[in-house]
């Protein structure tokens, strides 16, 4: 399965969906997750924010329109704005239609993996935007989403996911190349 240019291998899974199909029909007005993972004792409902992508056209002014976004990336780690636009309600959401489907009698994990060859993120940044983020959700939400369910934030350069990821992009020749960045466990 794939997010942008990064492609999943989650076939040790019991089942996986694109939970942010634009083509499957969803509830209108809710935000979702990219990815629900079903393991044997668990849920992972997996977020993907891919900063290090490549640039769109691989000119020289491509890559500096690209490296801004990345700059404001981290930026936006710093504030509460993205958590409380973004991420809480896709977190919220996508438990919501989980629970409503009756999907939700395991526990869940939501992971927000950030794709970092490229934007190298501090240890501290991370635990502290982690924590601003529990507690934003917890705070907002009126299920039992904010007690049970746990959270993990990776970036893609550290050993941390259960399946396979890899980076696949076009090179300046116009050939795809797939660069396979890790194998890991939650």
């Amino acid at each position: 399965m794939r997010e942008g240019e990064l492609e999943f291998d989650f076939s040790a899974a019991k089942q996986a969906e694109k939970l942010d199909d634009k083509g499957k029909k969803l509830p209108e007005g809710m935000k979702f997750v990219d990815f629900v993972i079903e393991e044997e004792h668990g849920l992972i409902m997996l977020e993907i924010k891919d900063p290090s992508c490549q640039a769109k056209g691989g000119d020289a002014k491509a890559e500096a329109a690209m490296q801004k976004q990345r700059e404001e990336f981290i930026i936006k780690l710093h504030k509460d704005d993205w958590i409380a636009q973004d991420l809480t309600p896709k977190a919220r959401d996508s438990y919501t239609f989980l629970h409503l489907m009756e999907r939700d009698a395991k526990p869940i994990v939501y992971v927000l993996l950030i794709g970092s060859e490229k934007s190298p993120l501090e240890p501290a940044l991370l635990a502290t935007f982690k924590d601003r983020l529990l507690a934003k959700v917890r705070h907002r939400s009126r299920s039992a989403l904010g007690e049970t369910i746990c959270f993990r934030l990776f970036g893609c350069h550290r050993k941390n996911l259960a399946y396979g990821v890899s980076r696949l992009s076009i090179d300046q020749t116009g050939i795809k190349q797939t660069t396979h960045i890790h194998q890991h466990s939650y």
